[in-house]
């Protein structure tokens, strides 16, 4: 049985998001949401936001997808959005 970093690597790659990433992805989808909702940014802007995590969460972190988890602290950090 895998433990550790190990585990969440082979849960990663197998495209599994832990209990912590659910609950930070779904504060970022709804932080992007408001800020759409608002007027804050353009409906391009939310779609390329979300879009962004999507794409770097199904690569390999070996192919050079960024630290989607960072990015969606930053987004949802970012009180002038």
């Amino acid at each position: 049985m895998l433990s550790g970093k190990k585990h969440e690597e082979a849960y990663r790659m197998a495209g599994r998001l832990f209990s912590k990433d659910h609950k930070l992805l779904e504060q970022f989808i709804g932080v992007t949401l408001d800020r759409f909702k608002v007027g804050a940014i353009t409906k391009d802007g939310a779609i390329g936001q979300i879009a962004h995590v999507v794409t770097a969460v199904s690569l390999p972190e070996e192919e050079g997808a960024d630290d989607w988890r960072a990015y969606m602290k930053a987004v949802i950090a970012d009180k002038d959005a």
